[in-house]
């Protein structure tokens, strides 16, 4: 067992040290027990820090090797860390608690090793312990940084405390500091334990983490409350866009997929050069171009579309199509080469039934017998309701 796994183990026992080594630590860090008559050459302190690192990976700790071991070190190497982390794992093992004296040994060895493990899992476990929100962000802003692959036990107790209403709050507030931390902790953060209200809150800083919080919240709870999501987190395109059909001009907008544009630019582009979706497309296989979810409620509706015609002949077929994602029904599908579209701005009428509550809207490529590249230019696409 390696010493951060002996230390997560006994993470929330009590610590106890020995009577007044609290108070020499502070002053200095002096060490009661140091044998300076001691004069070790280098590789024996090397062999001794073996031993100890040894002796700390056993299932019970043997004080009367440890302790004898640590004094060697310090005693040639008043710099090194292992001697104080020994002892506070030592504590680590005893009934009573000098919380002041485990905090006094987590900083002496914070201090000669910045990036010590169990040190600085315990200022961080402590720090929740007491309440102390704000510490326990540094402490786990400065775990999660320096060791990222092994601080998984302080994240998890970090999820946990998000049920307490006062840390969530702490940690929202915390957004505002932009600490690098914060996206890595939000990033990885379960969806179950926080509320919808919460989970946006925390994401809202990060939009390039928007897309792939809404992807968790449709597995986790469905496209409902992914939308309702979405719609907080970008309230005025939710109100000016009430069918969720974003940038129907395909001039480029930053709205988290997939209630915005997914667009495969092996075959498309949005161009700040050319307004519109430029295709090309080979005819080789089957291909989606573009897709966007949209929220269309029960009704008839008119598809509007308006395509730049380039004079060649296509070697497939390019078409819409909206899908029902409640049960993967067909709505609506139609060629952008269709007679309906001959004219300057052509249409097509679909209707929602009352069972589909979210559709796929998706430009799909249909090969044709040979391959040949050949390219279009969709200046915009619109959707209104049709009178009844």
């Amino acid at each position: 067992m390696r010493v951060e796994e002996k230390y997560v183990r006994y993470l929330v026992v009590s610590l106890f040290a020995l009577a007044g080594l609290s108070a020499l630590l502070v002053r200095g860090d002096a060490w009661p027990f140091a044998m300076t008559d001691l004069n070790l050459p280098p590789h024996e302190v090397q062999i001794s820090k073996s031993a100890l690192d040894s002796a700390l990976t056993e299932d019970e700790y043997d004080v009367s090797v440890i302790r004898p071991l640590s004094l060697e070190i310090l005693a040639k190497d008043p710099l090194s860390p292992e001697p104080f982390e020994a002892e506070l794992l030592l504590a680590l093992e005893e009934e009573n608690v000098d919380v002041d004296m485990a905090v006094a040994l987590a900083e002496a060895t914070l201090r000669r090793d910045a990036r010590n493990l169990t040190a600085r899992f315990f200022l961080f476990d402590q720090a929740i312990i007491d309440g102390n929100w704000d510490r326990a962000f540094d402490a786990f802003g400065k775990a999660i940084t320096l060791w990222p692959s092994e601080a998984q036990s302080a994240r998890d107790l970090m999820y946990e405390s998000l049920e307490n209403d006062e840390w969530s709050a702490a940690l929202i507030h915390r957004l505002k500091s932009g600490e690098a931390w914060i996206k890595v902790f939000v990033a990885d953060m379960p969806l179950d334990l926080v509320s919808t209200e919460q989970a946006v809150e925390l994401h809202r800083p990060f939009t390039d983490l928007h897309e792939q919080f809404l992807r968790k919240m449709i597995n986790a709870h469905g496209f409902q409350d992914a939308y309702d999501a979405w719609a907080e987190l970008r309230p005025i395109e939710a109100e000016k866009h009430p069918f969720g059909l974003i940038d129907p001009e395909f001039l480029g907008n930053d709205s988290a997929r997939p209630f915005n544009w997914i667009i495969d630019t092996k075959f498309a582009e949005i161009s700040e050069y050319s307004p519109g979706l430029n295709i090309f497309f080979r005819g080789r296989s089957k291909s989606m171009i573009a897709s966007q979810i949209l929220y269309l409620d029960q009704g008839k509706y008119w598809f509007a579309m308006r395509i730049s015609d380039t004079g060649a002949s296509p070697p497939g077929d390019i078409v819409w199509q909206l899908i029902c994602m409640n049960d993967g029904e067909t709505i609506m599908r139609a060629s952008v080469f269709a007679s309906e579209f001959d004219d300057s701005v052509g249409e097509v009428e679909f209707e929602v039934g009352e069972s589909c509550d979210f559709q796929e809207l998706s430009l799909v490529g249909l090969p044709g017998q040979y391959a040949e590249r050949f390219s279009l230019n969709i200046d915009f696409i619109a959707i209104t309701e049709r009178a009844t």
